[in-house]
């Protein structure tokens, strides 16, 4: 993992989405997730493309909507930043 995607990931939106997509058991929109991440839909396609990048995630299409979830290493990724997360929550960050 590159320092470039470590403060991705540390950024409010992204670290939703992906936590987001920890919870979910279905492969949700992006729709879906800009509305539960508080966040625009360009924002979120924007994050969710560099996670495709990355291999965290796969986009699948079902008729006028993109589905995506969460690969092996991507719930790898997403608990570390949970991990995180509690552990800043724990500090008061």
């Amino acid at each position: 993992m590159t320092m470039e995607t470590t403060n991705i990931l540390l950024k409010r939106v992204p670290k939703n989405i992906i936590l987001i997509l920890q919870e979910e058991k279905e492969p949700v929109s992006i729709s879906y997730l800009s509305k539960k991440a508080n966040a625009t839909y360009c924002h979120t396609h924007i994050c969710l493309i560099e996670f495709k990048s990355n291999e965290w995630i796969t986009i699948k299409k079902q008729g006028r909507s993109q589905l995506c979830e969460l690969t092996k290493e991507g719930k790898k990724i997403a608990e570390a930043v949970e991990l995180i997360t509690i552990s800043g929550e724990r500090l008061k960050l």
